[in-house]
């Protein structure tokens, strides 16, 4: 094993020798999105390598709105350096993670209070895919030499707040509410009040992400057929392995 440090070029040249693909999977403010996904690609261009795989995993950034989100931002910013670099580039989008929208701190899915709340009419269409698929696909297309540069839609499910609800009862049993916090754009109001008195871009940073959701448009050209025996979990199955057994 290797180590790199993305504050580190001397790490980086280590960790790109001999190296065809590069699969970046960074997390973090500008210093590590920004800065250090550019040191990354500097360090492949420096050494040879043919691909890069950005640190995307998400909706479909590329099409929302700026300064909504500053994860996305980065990362757009970030990809449109990338772009220029003369490597082969592939953008993997899963829509958003199965495994974090309905995780307890995500403030969606309340299973102890018997609740799934959200913003809108519960019917908007959103894609998620497991963490699990999202690795597997991008492993498969990382090595992928037949795969043109651009972006890599794969899609667990299309679907929304009420189809998550309806899931969840039918893999545990337990009956859920639906409660509305609001229609889109009070949300979109608040979250444009809240940025006007508060410049800090974490500001109700979930919500931000929510928007996305709800506003965003479909992952385009899912290629979820392109590799055989492979197929993204859809998310009543995802549902029924996580809370099958209790019911």
């Amino acid at each position: 094993m290797i180590e790199g440090d993305l504050a580190d070029p001397t790490s980086l040249d280590r960790a790109t020798q001999g190296v065809e693909v590069v699969v970046s999977c960074v997390q973090g403010g500008p210093e590590v999105i920004l800065d250090g996904q550019l040191a990354l690609m500097d360090a492949a261009r420096r050494n040879g390598v043919r691909r890069i795989l950005p640190s995307d995993f998400a909706l479909d950034f590329f099409e929302g709105p700026t300064a909504l989100h500053l994860p996305f931002d980065l990362r757009k910013r970030a990809d449109a350096r990338i772009a220029q670099s003369g490597l082969e580039v592939i953008h993997v989008l899963n829509g958003g993670f199965m495994d974090v929208v309905a995780a307890p701190f995500a403030g969606i899915l309340d299973r102890d209070a018997g609740a799934v709340r959200f913003w809108g009419t519960g019917e908007e269409r959103f894609d998620l895919t497991s963490i699990e698929d999202t690795e597997r696909f991008t492993a498969l297309a990382a090595l992928d030499r037949n795969l043109a540069s651009g972006q890599f839609a794969v899609s667990g499910s299309q679907l929304s707040f009420n189809d998550m609800a309806d899931a969840v009862e039918a893999a545990t049993g337990q009956p859920l509410r639906r409660e509305s916090l609001g229609p889109v754009e009070e949300l979109r109001r608040q979250i444009e009040a809240t940025t006007a008195l508060n410049p800090n871009p974490y500001a109700r940073i979930g919500e931000r992400y929510q928007l996305f959701m709800l506003t965003v448009p479909p992952l385009r050209d899912v290629q979820n057929t392109r590799y055989d025996g492979l197929r993204p979990e859809p998310f009543h199955v995802f549902a029924q392995r996580q809370w099958g057994q209790e019911a």
